[in-house]
């Protein structure tokens, strides 16, 4: 599996070499600038790559939160191709134009988060953050880095080549067609008929305007311990506090309400539920199913645990756990004989903020007292 070669990387900061600027290290020992302690930080890359035990890997305390599952990109599957045989262009490096030009794009994301969907093609913000996402995306495309943007796998396209940043197609990934219609499926939004059940898809908001981890002590305990403020790992965190939370349900309406969904979904419920929707719905299958609508079998059989309503239910819930296996080996496991372990991952929008911020003061001979940027973060 490719792999960006930051974990190896050392980084001179005002005469003294620092390990791990941009890759992840929660939950480790870090010094009071927020950097990892090189020794932790070199168990982890080397269980990484199979030369130590993710159980052995050292925490910052007993109470830290756990690693989440590391060893699942090893795991092998009978009914497809290894994860080992799947590949992935690496994750751009740190200090690369197209890990700059993303995180152009997710501080826009944080400031424009509580702005209307319905509102987005007349905000002024929102013209502004597709103007600046377009000049760092061209940069971005063009890069000569491995990990580079492109066209139609990452950023929107037309005719192969990127297409214009308008607040129509700010935020959406460049996949066929999803330039049309508003940011916000109706498979968001629609009641879902499971069996004789039905789910309501309003869910509890987090409140508006409220921001997270803006103080550069709070950042440090959350980076050493895995936790937010009221000691909950990820699976909890912020549902201790009421005032996270609107008062009443509602339907996604903003980036922020998104945010919430994906972070305590199920891994497939979102296509899971879209499949329900459809099969309700009466949509046409696929041609070429002998049992769909044209099908040469449809007048005598119908499709059911074979190209049938459970197969296909099954098929994008079994997806769903055989791609995380493929992204976990290049994300965290990689291969012990060739080495290509060393935490792969897309540096997250907290430590690359304050990995500029910590060194910035480091350089300057300061201590802690650094502000992060108040673009809010969980």
């Amino acid at each position: 599996m490719l792999n960006n070669g930051d974990t190896k990387r050392e980084y001179k900061v005002a005469g003294k070499s620092v390990r791990g600027l941009g890759s992840f290290h929660k939950t480790l020992k870090h010094n009071e600038f927020g950097e990892v302690d090189s020794g932790q930080f070199e168990k982890l890359v080397d269980a990484t790559e199979g030369a130590a035990a993710f159980k052995d890997v050292p925490s910052f305390a007993s109470g830290a939160a756990k690693l989440t599952n590391p060893q699942c990109g090893l795991a092998s599957d009978r009914l497809t191709q290894h994860p080992a045989h799947y590949t992935m262009p690496p994750a751009p490096q740190v200090l690369s134009i197209t890990t700059a030009a993303e995180m152009t794009e997710l501080y826009w994301m944080a400031l424009l988060r509580d702005v209307s969907f319905d509102q987005f093609a007349d905000d002024p913000g929102v013209k502004s953050a597709a103007a600046e996402v377009y000049a760092k995306f061209q940069l971005a495309v063009a890069d000569t880095d491995a990990g580079h943007l492109m066209p139609g796998i990452d950023v929107p396209d037309e005719s192969g080549k990127l297409a214009k940043i308008t607040p129509q197609n700010l935020f959406r990934l460049g996949l066929p067609g999803d330039e049309f219609g508003p940011m916000l499926s109706q498979f968001m939004i629609r009641d879902i008929h499971y069996g004789t059940q039905q789910i309501d898809q309003k869910q509890l908001p987090y409140a508006k305007d409220r921001n997270y981890l803006t103080e550069f002590t709070a950042w440090l305990d959350a980076q050493n311990t895995g936790r937010d403020i009221d000691g909950n790992d990820y699976s909890t965190a912020n549902d201790g506090n009421p005032d996270n939370f609107e008062k009443d349900r509602r339907y996604i309406a903003t980036p922020r309400d998104l945010a919430r969904f994906v972070n305590k979904d199920a891994l497939h419920q979102a296509y899971f539920n879209a499949t329900l929707l459809l099969l309700s719905g009466g949509a046409l299958w696929t041609d070429g199913n002998p049992y769909g609508d044209n099908g040469s079998l449809n007048k005598r059989e119908a499709g059911f645990g074979v190209l049938g309503g459970p197969h296909i239910l099954a098929l994008v819930s079994e997806v769903a756990t055989r791609a995380l296996k493929v992204v976990w080996r290049s994300k965290v496991a990689g291969s012990p004989a060739a080495k290509t372990g060393g935490i792969r991952r897309t540096c997250p929008r907290a430590e690359y903020r304050c990995a500029i911020g910590q060194e910035t003061l480091r350089a300057a001979g300061l201590g802690c007292k650094h502000r992060c940027c108040k673009a809010g973060e969980r």
